[in-house]
C-alpha cells in the first residue's frame, strides 16, 4: 500500500492511490492538480526549475503563455510561482490599479490571448468581499500584490443542498498565492482590513461566466458575466471619471479622507484662466500626479466658450500643429493641437513625460502599442478607441506607445496637459517596425502669436 501525503495549503490528504476517483467525487481535488503533483515532481523542484525570482510583468505575462501553450493540462504550481515571483514593489502594476467608490472591487485586463488564459488585476476598495463563487469550468491562480486579502472556502453543494458549507479562512498577503477550481472549491475573497488592497489572477482558460451565491445560508445561485472595468490601462466602457481613483491618487489620500473626495472642489465648468490655475495648483509640490483630477480639469473646461479659438492655427502642409497655451517650464505644459482632417502623427512615446488629453472639436482615435522589447521586430497594436468631444485619455510609457490622429473629413482640436513639460520624444517609423528617431517637441505658435518664419497664406484659423 502506497500512500502519497498531498497538500493544498494547509489541508493534508491522505490518499491511496485506488481512493482517487473517490476524491475526486468529493470534490476535494482538481485533477489538473492531482496531475501534476504524482508525476514524480516535488513541488520544490516544480518551483525553481527554470523560473527567474523576480519578474517583471512582460515577462510574467510571456512566462504564463509559454507554460499554457499547447498544454492539455496546467502545470498549477509553477503558475503559482510565476505570479509569486512577480516583483510587484517595480509598480509596473499600477498603470491597471482602478478603484471605484460604487464598486466593491474592479477587475482590469492586462494580458489575454482569449484562447488560454487571462491575467487580469483586481482593485479592492476597503472591508469588501466578492460574492461567493463557482469557476465554471476554469482554473484560478492568485496571489496578493498590495495589502491583505482573505480567501473563505465552501464546499461546492450538492442538487439537494440547503446552505453552504464553510471548509475554511485562509489569510494571504502581499506575495502569497492560491489556487482553486470547482473541483477543489467554491469561494469568496475581500479585503477585510481599512486600506485599498490589489491582487493579480491568472484565469485558465479565460474567465467569460461565473455562478454566483446569495450567501452561506442559501444554495441559491445566478449566473453573471464576467466584465472588466479597463483593458489595458484604460478604462472600459462608460462611466464616470469621479467615481475613479488610482494609484497616485491613493498615495495622496491620508486613511481619514475616503474615495469620494476625488472630485472635490473641482467647479463643472471651467474657463481656460481657471483651467491653467487649477492644474498648477494640483501639481505645485507634489511628488506624484493626480491622474483622474487632471483628467476631469481637462474634461470640465468649457471649450463652448470659444476662448481656446485664439491659440487655433491649422497649416496646409502639415498634420497637425502643437499651440502653446500655458507652460510654467518646470511641472506642466498646456497646449493645443489643431488637425487637419484624415491625418494620424507617427507612432511615439513620451519619454518619461505624463499625458492627459481632451478631444475640444471634432472626433479623433487612439491607436495604442505595447512598448517595444529590444528584440522586437515589429509594434504589438493593443487597442484602437474613439474619443468624442468631452472624452479624455490618459498616456505614459509605462502602458504603452500611441499614435492620435483626425479620422474624420472635418478639421478637429484636442487639449493636451504634458507633465512635466514635453521637449523629446521617440518617434517609430510605422507599426510594422521598431525603427525609431528622436524628435524635439516645438511649437507652432505661443499664446497666441505664430513663431518663426511661415507663408501666412498656409494658415487657417478658427475665424477663417
Amino acid at each position: 500500500m502506497v500512500n502519497n501525503s498531498l497538500s493544498r495549503d494547509d489541508f493534508t490528504f491522505e490518499v491511496e492511490s485506488k481512493n482517487v476517483s473517490k476524491l475526486k467525487e468529493m470534490n476535494l481535488f482538481s485533477k489538473m492538480y492531482f496531475d501534476v503533483i504524482t508525476k514524480s515532481k516535488s513541488l520544490e523542484g516544480l518551483k525553481e526549475k527554470e523560473i527567474p525570482s523576480s519578474l517583471s510583468l512582460s515577462q510574467l505575462v510571456a512566462s504564463i503563455s509559454e507554460e499554457v501553450s499547447g498544454k492539455k493540462t496546467v502545470n498549477v504550481p509553477r503558475i503559482r510561482k510565476l505570479l509569486e515571483n512577480y516583483d510587484n514593489l517595480s509598480g509596473e502594476w499600477k498603470r491597471y490599479a482602478f478603484w471605484k467608490k460604487n464598486k466593491l472591487y474592479t477587475r482590469n485586463l492586462i494580458a489575454t490571448d482569449n484562447e488560454t488564459f487571462t491575467l487580469m488585476l483586481l482593485c479592492w476598495n476597503p472591508g469588501v468581499f466578492s460574492p461567493i463563487h463557482a469557476h465554471v469550468g476554469v482554473e484560478c491562480v492568485l496571489s496578493v500584490i498590495q495589502g491583505e486579502m482573505h480567501e473563505k472556502l465552501y464546499e461546492y453543494p450538492e442538487e439537494d443542498a440547503k446552505e453552504l458549507k464553510h471548509i475554511k479562512t485562509t489569510t494571504l498577503k502581499v506575495g502569497e498565492s492560491a489556487f482553486i477550481n470547482d473541483t477543489i472549491a467554491i469561494h469568496s475573497v475581500g479585503n477585510s482590513s481599512s486600506q485599498a488592497g490589489a491582487t493579480l489572477h491568472c484565469y485558465i482558460p479565460p474567465y467569460k461566466k461565473c455562478k454566483c451565491f446569495l450567501d452561506e445560508s442559501s444554495a441559491e445561485f445566478f449566473d453573471s458575466n464576467v466584465t472588466f472595468d479597463s483593458e489595458h490601462g484604460e478604462l472600459f466602457g462608460s462611466c464616470g471619471i469621479e467615481s475613479i481613483t488610482t494609484c497616485s491618487a491613493l498615495d495622496e489620500m491620508t486613511e481619514s479622507k475616503s474615495l469620494e473626495g476625488l472630485k472635490e472642489e473641482i467647479p463643472s465648468s471651467l474657463s481656460l484662466s481657471q483651467l491653467v490655475a487649477s492644474i498648477s495648483e494640483e501639481l505645485s509640490g507634489k511628488k506624484t500626479v493626480n491622474v483622474p483630477r487632471i483628467r476631469i480639469f481637462l474634461e470640465n473646461y468649457d471649450y463652448s466658450s470659444g476662448e481656446w479659438k485664439q491659440y487655433a492655427f491649422w497649416k496646409k502642409n502639415k498634420l497637425y500643429t502643437r499651440n502653446l497655451i500655458a507652460t510654467d517650464n518646470e511641472t506642466f505644459t498646456l497646449m493645443l493641437l489643431c488637425w487637419n482632417p484624415g491625418v494620424f502623427s507617427p507612432i511615439h512615446a513620451h519619454a518619461g513625460v505624463e499625458c492627459a488629453m481632451t478631444v475640444i472639436q471634432g472626433e479623433m482615435q487612439e491607436k495604442l502599442y505595447e512598448y517595444p522589447e529590444e528584440d522586437a521586430k515589429e509594434l504589438k497594436h493593443i487597442k484602437t478607441t474613439t474619443l468624442k468631444v468631452g472624452e479624455s485619455a490618459f498616456i505614459n510609457d509605462t502602458i504603452a506607445i500611441h499614435s492620435v490622429g483626425n479620422p474624420s473629413s472635418q478639421a478637429g482640436a484636442t487639449l493636451h496637459c504634458y507633465i512635466p513639460p514635453y521637449k523629446k520624444c521617440k518617434c517609430f517609423l510605422d507599426e510594422s517596425s521598431t525603427e525609431f528617431f528622436d524628435a524635439n517637441v516645438t511649437f507652432d505658435s505661443e499664446r497666441g502669436e505664430l513663431l518663426g518664419s511661415c507663408d501666412i497664406k498656409s494658415i487657417t484659423t478658427c475665424s477663417t
